[in-house]
């Protein structure tokens, strides 16, 4: 388990806000969180379970994507705006890919971006 104060100091966010996203992902069930001494943060499932998805949906709902481009408040494929066909396209893209994208995918990215980083860093100057 983890704090919660531990994670905002750790990232620079505010934890009243952190809280908030915390909440919501417990809510969702990605993270399990226990008050009290000994209480903290964790997560729910393995990091090949837990989508860009699942976390966007988490935060900012099931229709995060489901808006109108140009921002016209009836948008559909019966009474459309001039950009629905292209945006229709593009929403089921980005929900494939932040589907696709798993934790544990952005933590094998993360160790083989600091792995190069470090190689580079340990070659001397010629």
């Amino acid at each position: 388990m983890t704090s919660i104060q531990g994670v905002s100091d750790c990232t620079g966010i505010p934890k009243p806000y952190l809280a908030k996203v915390i909440a919501r992902l417990a809510d969702s069930g990605i993270l399990l969180s226990r008050r009290g001494v000994g209480g903290g943060i964790q997560l729910a499932r393995p990091l090949s379970e837990i989508s860009l998805y699942d976390i966007s949906v988490a935060i900012e709902g099931a229709d995060f994507l489901s808006c109108c481009l140009l921002g016209a408040n009836e948008c559909t494929d019966m009474r459309a705006c001039p950009t629905h066909v292209f945006w229709k396209g593009e929403r089921a893209r980005i929900r494939d890919e932040l589907e696709r994208t798993t934790l544990d995918k952005i933590r094998e990215f993360e160790a083989a971006r600091a792995a190069k980083a470090t190689r580079k860093r340990g070659k001397a100057p010629k």
